[in-house]
């Protein structure tokens, strides 16, 4: 295979991986809230499959938070 070939189907493998994750948004405007939530989840992503974990994204700001975060 040539690397350009490797790296192609690198890509796509992170990509069908990357799929299965789930990804919420925890907006807040107290950071404590938002910061627990995050390491908590993320904590409990070490014990799963990587097939199933959640992908946080976090906020104190909704406005910024809905301009930047995207639906899959």
């Amino acid at each position: 295979m040539l690397l350009g070939q490797k790296k192609e189907a690198y890509k796509t493998l992170i990509k069908e991986r990357q799929r299965f994750w789930k990804r919420i948004l925890i907006v807040d405007d107290n950071e404590d809230v938002t910061t627990t939530f995050k390491v908590e989840i993320e904590d409990g992503n070490n014990s799963v499959d990587v097939n199933k974990r959640i992908q946080v994204h976090t906020s104190n700001d909704p406005i910024v938070a809905l301009s930047k975060f995207k639906p899959d």
